[in-house]
């Protein structure tokens, strides 16, 4: 089940995981995740409950998981666009979010990745990254409505 606006769980730091703690939290995290992958380009672990620092979302046609990411630099335009969340149904914010993104984390292997995103995914990196930090779009943006 989503965890939904309210829950204390959103509005907390989540923890970081070690290379001997990972796999069992990360298998767990994506076994409850996988049902609420078409509903959304991005799921943060608190959003279904687990207070660590993990997320996945969708990078071309192809889910990846990212494990205690860390934005290195937000950079290029700041955009000012709609998002949706999972954990806030039917409403929609206003927020502005960097056009890049460099993120250092790790893969499902536990080995270091960096990379660069850019547009709509370093907008879904810099959203979820906000989840694992604690932070809601009703909190860095207005709510919109048409």
């Amino acid at each position: 089940m989503i965890v939904k606006n309210g829950n204390p769980i959103l509005t907390k730091p989540c923890r970081f995981l070690t290379q001997k703690n990972y796999k069992n939290y990360v298998s767990s995290f994506l076994n409850r995740s996988i049902p609420y992958r078409n509903d959304g380009v991005g799921i943060a672990a608190n959003q279904i409950g687990m207070s660590i620092m993990v997320f996945a979302m969708v990078t071309g046609d192809i889910w990846r998981t990212f494990i205690n990411p860390k934005i290195l630099k937000s950079y290029g335009e700041k955009i000012k666009h709609v998002e949706g969340c999972l954990s806030i149904p039917g409403k929609d914010y206003e927020i502005e979010r960097y056009s890049k993104v460099d993120i250092e984390f790790y893969d499902f292997d536990f080995k270091n990745q960096n990379r660069t995103y850019e547009w709509r995914e370093a907008i879904i990196v810099q959203h979820e990254v906000d989840h694992l930090h604690g932070y809601l779009i009703s909190t860095k943006g207005t709510e919109y409505t048409e």
